[in-house]
């Protein structure tokens, strides 16, 4: 009988720290972790680590895994085939389970030494409540504990709203959290990422402004709902993102974000139900995969606006909407 998928990926990252302990000789590790394609979906594995005199002073990096002088550093996890038939649930368990054993074993130290180093399942974009699930199971509660105290990003978002006048503050969430979703290098980006501020920690307060927030919302569509959909599988966007491009999911994000805030207006409906007939019309010309977007804002309209717009129907292995004329033949309220 073959080796059940955990047992593989524990048998994958003993090799990989093996190997690392090899390459790095006395540097520190503080961080070892699985990363993985997304939160839910685990499309593939790989291993990646970081020292304290990789990182040197750039204290924005800690946690950009990506950034890692030793990211997906061994093809022994890399090379893995994660099942083709997967329960997702069981796969986040086994990657915990696998990280654990090594630490059972003592690879990471004990006492002070262990509580140096932490182990988590990570993925490109994650949201706090991710990492934090990770952190409480693969470490001593010390140390998740002085992590969450010292990083989570609450305090610094809190500072950084009090500090700005109040007709400021939503602008101000709404630029920070798309540069964030985009990747982009700006002061204000290194800054939040020193706190561990992703766009997710944004999107409550963001919500809080309610109706006001979603003009806003709808230029993020209509500026990045038309980009490319879908990363190539393999490349370096894909390992980070997932299969979805960065642009794609900050507009779906958006669309699902308004859902949050409150009911559309009329003229927000009409401009997103134009964005919808536009993305449905471009969809029919590609014939293959496309963006959940169309069906994700349909979808938001129904659940906002029940008496007006039907549940969506969408295809289950291309993604399009397939009753889009229960929207765009909707009469105006």
């Amino acid at each position: 009988m073959a080796p059940t998928f955990r047992v593989q990926l524990t048998e994958a990252l003993r090799a990989a720290h093996g190997q690392l302990r090899a390459e790095i000789g006395e540097q520190s590790i503080y961080g070892f972790v699985v990363y993985t394609s997304g939160q839910a979906e685990f499309d593939y594995v790989c291993a990646s680590a970081n020292t304290e005199q990789a990182l040197g002073k750039d204290a924005a990096l800690r946690w950009s895994v990506p950034d890692w002088e030793h990211h997906d550093f061994a093809k022994a996890v890399s090379q893995l085939e994660v099942p083709g038939d997967r329960d997702d649930a069981k796969l986040y368990g086994d990657m915990v389970a696998a990280l654990a054993a090594l630490d059972k074993e003592g690879r990471f130290g004990k006492g002070a030494a262990r509580a140096k180093v932490i182990l988590n399942v990570v993925c490109g974009d994650m949201s706090e409540e991710f990492f934090v699930r990770g952190l409480k199971k693969l470490n001593p509660a010390p140390v998740a504990k002085r992590w969450i105290t010292e990083n989570t990003p609450g305090p610094y978002l809190d500072a950084l709203e009090q500090k700005l006048p109040k007709g400021q503050r939503l602008e101000a969430l709404l630029v920070l959290r798309e540069a964030l979703a985009l990747d982009r290098d700006t002061p204000a980006v290194r800054a939040a990422r020193s706190r561990y501020v992703t766009q997710y920690n944004l999107e409550p307060r963001i919500a809080r402004f309610g109706s006001a927030a979603i003009p806003a919302l709808i230029d993020a569509i209509e500026r990045h709902g038309f980009a490319p959909a879908f990363n190539k599988p393999g490349s370096p966007a894909w390992k980070m993102h997932g299969a979805f491009t960065v642009a794609n999911q900050l507009a779906t994000g958006s669309a699902f974000l308004i859902g949050t805030c409150g009911v559309p207006d009329e003229a927000s409906v009409q401009r997103l139900l134009d964005i919808v007939r536009r993305k449905v019309a471009l969809d029919k010309k590609v014939g293959g995969h496309v963006s959940t977007l169309a069906e994700n804002i349909a979808r938001v309209l129904h659940r906002q606006l029940p008496e007006r717009f039907p549940d969506t129907r969408m295809s289950g292995t291309t993604n399009h909407l397939l009753n889009p004329e229960d929207y765009l033949g909707a009469r105006r309220a």
